[in-house]
């Protein structure tokens, strides 16, 4: 569903919510680049919200040992969501570009934490 806080584009910070994301992110919060103007609202049946920010409460979630889902990209590096950012953002509004390029250089991209627990995910009983 289409978010109405606008569009997510830069590093964003979320707090992890159980024992298993604090495992792969012990300080209790992950962040992610993000690219997304839709988000969950409503968890599928049996999910488990394993994340959650004032900006998109289901930063992502588990449903049993086999499904494990991020709202950001732990996938990208920061040379290619600037890319994105800047050569597909013309007609999103100035203030959420600027913020995201800050948050390039204050946050930190938790993306091979976020891979370590999608490798080992599946292999739980």
């Amino acid at each position: 569903m289409p978010a109405q806080q606008g569009w997510g584009i830069g590093i964003r910070q979320s707090t992890t919510l159980t024992e298993e994301a604090h495992k792969y992110f012990p300080k209790g919060i992950m962040e992610l680049h993000y690219n997304h103007h839709d988000q969950v609202l409503t968890l599928p049946e049996g999910a488990v919200c394993f994340a959650t920010s004032s900006f998109c409460p289901v930063e992502g979630f588990t449903i049993g040992n086999h499904i494990l889902t991020f709202q950001g990209h732990p996938e990208y590096t920061t040379a290619y969501n600037r890319h994105l950012l800047m050569n597909h953002a013309e007609n999103e509004p100035m203030d959420v570009r600027t913020a995201a390029l800050e948050s390039f250089s204050h946050l930190n991209n938790m993306g091979t934490e976020a891979a370590r627990w999608i490798l080992t995910h599946h292999k739980k009983a």
